[in-house]
């Protein structure tokens, strides 16, 4: 039926222009191909939450909005303002700037603020009707009216710069602009034009992008003067349908259906007369939102689908946006007469419109209001702002504020959503290794407590607050004829965190010492003096053995002691547990039973390995240093010289670890793994953090290995690092009760010192048995503070092999 009515007005219409000779161009003459025209590539840029100022956050009043940036961020008067997110949720604003000739503008947000996207100003000449999308790629797309001429034009950015998207998609008077999933972009728009004995040129027409013309899609209009079009909308469901909403006696809904067939939706609320401000939206189910302004000039919200209509507005309600969050629920924005043209945001919830913060959130009269909605619901209003001399104002508000906690090296603590004037929870104290919690403050001086009873009102960071404690606690034990000098058997004393001590054993004269062993029994030195820095509570124990007995130590593949034990005639003799080591199969001891009681002295048995041959793959990007290697092997990378402008920040895994602040790292294959060297601007600062990972899980016959990867900045040294571990779920799942010094928590400690580097822990597990791991470091920093991290917390069961 429209397709006929279409061949109808396309005779008439052309029986006026020849009569007339109005037109400057055929509103369905097709564009010419331009040649210019390409598709740059997408700009990454992190979401607006990520890179927002603390101080240029703002609450314009009690209510929840807050100012994103500067308020009046344009350089003048600022008409036709409107708002889109890109694919990042980044905000994008364009308008008629009259600080360059009403030519568009096009600002987005960053970390400093409303930055120019390409040229202020590009546009040829002055705009109006403005209309913002972007395509799959990210590539923003503006399309307007151009004055005079009332040319559409569609304009995208291209390296940097505004091209136009053909020569021209018409000539209208209002123009609506959107893009399909596949990155085509459409256009609506409406046009007007007189001729004479009471005839003329109206209607709507819809156009697509393809193969560089514009391309009719859709038409209808008439003939006759006082037979209006206007208020374009156009909009695509998630299934790429095709929507246009339009005045014509009322609001007109129309949906594609395919194969060039249009079909027209009811809206049982349609007006009989021009209505203005129509905006239109789909929800992911296919429900079908069209608002404007309607009877007593008031805001109508129509839900098409499902027949229902809703009166929005009190009074006369001017420049209405609507949007739909990503549960369906509609969101609408006006200029509210009945509060002195202030702009309002109202909410359809519990069968209500409410008003979101105050029933006029602009601080005074607002035009061109202009909604949007990122994927975590978080809406922003952008729009002419009057108390401002005509700038442009950007709002944000969030149905739930980020409540930060800033542990200082404390144990890691969730962030909150908080609802607008809601409370946080107070969260369980954190613990840092030396130091007891005091309180939550507001600033990082540490002048204001917070009070857990105030409502919040924006996103928050609560700084963590501790008294360092006189000391830690150190335990000396001695096994044999022997002592420590200074120390009782099984004495513990107090020492400040970090300090360096030093431990003497002293053998009787019918003994001799060693080695010490740690807390967890691991041999850490076999010199009777051992010097370390006390970076946790521990214990330490000197072994002395007698001289006149014969001692079998067994050491595994490092030259590492196990365990030694006196050679006793007529005993059998005990093998510890067979020991690992990562890329190796154990494969028995150097010495037999037998060959261990012929010996007529001291004897060390050794534990024998065969290499694991396993092909590991490195790729690297950024740099170079790819390949295929082996198992263990030691690899160095280097990352590429920086592009002008450009400098390194670090190496990052394929998990987003950074692994190393150096341009040259070396390391030791555990597993496949992909690195990427980054770069940013040369004035951007990059600040290096001590951080580490539990990067690989492997499991052998009986055991679980865990590998962590450590980087601590230059200027720093390491007291301490390793894994520690547990077969408790309740401790495991808890990162305030999995740290060092609690029970149930096994802690196994490195010997080497190095800022970067691996450590592998080798945990023997039952069959279906679950170990928890995480990495932890404690080093001393250019200020000689002791401070403690952790890595994630990762699990591993052992399985049948």
């Amino acid at each position: 039926m429209v397709r006929r009515g279409l061949k109808r007005f396309l005779s008439s219409l052309t029986l006026l222009v020849m009569a007339v000779g109005v037109m400057s161009q055929s509103v369905f003459a097709a564009p010419k191909v331009d040649p210019k025209d390409d598709i740059g590539k997408p700009t990454v840029i992190s979401g607006p939450k990520e890179e927002k100022k603390e101080k240029e956050e703002k609450v314009v009043s009690d209510n929840g909005w807050i100012v994103l940036g500067q308020e009046g961020f344009s350089k003048k008067d600022a008409e036709y303002t409107t708002i889109a997110l890109d694919n990042n949720g980044v905000p994008y604003v364009a308008y008629s700037d009259a600080g360059n000739g009403k030519k568009v503008t096009v600002k987005k947000y960053t970390q400093k603020g409303w930055e120019t996207v390409g040229k202020e100003g590009f546009s040829l000449k002055a705009a109006k009707n403005i209309s913002l999308a972007f395509d799959n790629s990210n590539i923003p797309y503006v399309a307007y009216i151009e004055e005079p001429g009332k040319r559409v034009v569609v304009s995208k950015l291209s390296k940097d710069k505004w091209v136009e998207v053909g020569v021209s998609a018409g000539v209208g008077d209002d123009v609506s602009l959107a893009i399909d999933s596949k990155g085509t972009p459409y256009v609506a728009y409406t046009y007007s034009i007189k001729g004479l004995l009471g005839l003329g040129a109206n209607g709507i027409t819809v156009s697509k992008y393809v193969k560089g013309i514009w391309k009719p899609e859709f038409n209808v209009g008439s003939i006759l003067n006082n037979n209006k079009y206007s208020e374009p909308a156009i909009a695509f469901d998630v299934k790429d349908n095709l929507y246009v909403a339009f005045s014509n006696n009322g609001v007109n809904v129309v949906k594609a259906s395919g194969f060039d067939r249009w079909s027209y939706l009811n809206v049982t609320s349609k007006p009989k007369k021009e209505v203005k401000f129509i905006s239109l939206a789909i929800d992911k189910e296919g429900k079908v939102y069209v608002a404007y302004q309607g009877d007593k000039e008031k805001a109508v919200v129509s839900n098409v689908s499902e027949g229902e209509n809703w009166e929005v507005s009190e009074g006369k309600a001017e420049f209405i946006s609507l949007v739909l969050d990503s549960e369906g629920t509609p969101y609408v924005a006006f200029a509210d007469a009945k509060n002195k043209d202030k702009a309002v945001v109202k909410k359809y919830e519990d069968g209500k419109w409410n008003a979101l913060g105050d029933k006029g959130i602009s601080k005074a009269k607002a035009k061109f209001t202009s909604i949007a909605v990122d994927s975590g619901d978080n809406l922003y209003i952008v729009y002419q702002d009057d108390a401002n001399k005509k700038k442009a104002t950007v709002l944000t508000y969030t149905s739930k504020f980020v409540v930060t906690f800033d542990t200082d090296g404390g144990t890691p603590i969730a962030n909150q959503l908080v609802p607008y004037n809601g409370k946080v929870q107070k969260p369980e104290d954190p613990v840092k290794y030396g130091y007891v919690f005091e309180n939550w403050y507001t600033d990082k001086s540490f002048t204001q407590v917070f009070d857990f009873n105030t409502p919040v009102k924006s996103n928050l960071t609560l700084y963590a607050k501790y008294t360092k404690l006189d000391g830690c606690g150190l335990t000396v034990k001695w096994e044999g004829n022997g002592s420590v000098p200074g120390w009782t058997n099984g004495e513990t004393k107090k020492f400040k965190l970090g300090e360096k001590i030093t431990l003497k054993a002293v053998s009787e004269d019918d003994s001799k010492f060693a080695y010490w062993k740690d807390a967890v029994g691991r041999v850490v030195s076999t010199e009777p003096e051992y010097t370390f820095e006390l970076g946790c509570e521990d214990s330490f124990t000197a072994y002395f053995f007698e001289k006149n007995k014969y001692l079998v130590t067994f050491k595994n593949g490092n030259g590492e002691i196990i365990k030694s034990v006196y050679l006793v005639e007529d005993e059998d003799i005990v093998f510890p547990e067979s020991p690992s080591m990562f890329g190796y199969r154990f494969i028995g001891w150097d010495k037999t039973a037998e060959e261990i009681k012929a010996s007529q002295g001291d004897v060390v048995v050794t534990a024998l390995f065969e290499k694991i041959e396993q092909t590991l793959k490195v790729e690297v990007y950024g740099g170079s240093g790819s390949g295929e290697y082996k198992l263990n092997d030691y690899v160095i990378v280097e990352a590429n010289e920086p592009e002008e402008g450009k400098k390194f920040a670090y190496w990052e895994d394929e998990n987003g670890n950074i692994l190393s602040y150096s341009t040259r790292y070396g390391f030791t294959v555990t597993r496949d793994v992909i690195l990427n060297a980054v770069y940013v601007s040369e004035d951007e600062e990059v600040e290096e953090q001590a951080r580490i990972a539990i990067t690989n899980i492997a499991f052998t016959d009986d055991k679980i290995t865990f590998v962590a990867e450590r980087v601590v900045p230059e200027g720093n040294t390491i007291v301490l690092h390793g894994i520690i571990a547990t077969n408790n779920p309740a401790i495991g799942s808890s990162d305030k009760d999995f740290v060092i010094g609690k029970e149930g928590v096994y802690k196994a400690s490195a010997l080497t010192k190095g800022l970067v580097g691996v450590f592998v822990l080798n945990k023997a597990a039952e069959l279906d048995e679950t170990w928890y791991a995480r990495g932890y470091v404690i080093y001393k920093d250019s200020n000689g503070n002791i401070v403690t991290i952790y890595s994630d917390i990762e699990q591993a069961t052992r399985q049948e092999l």
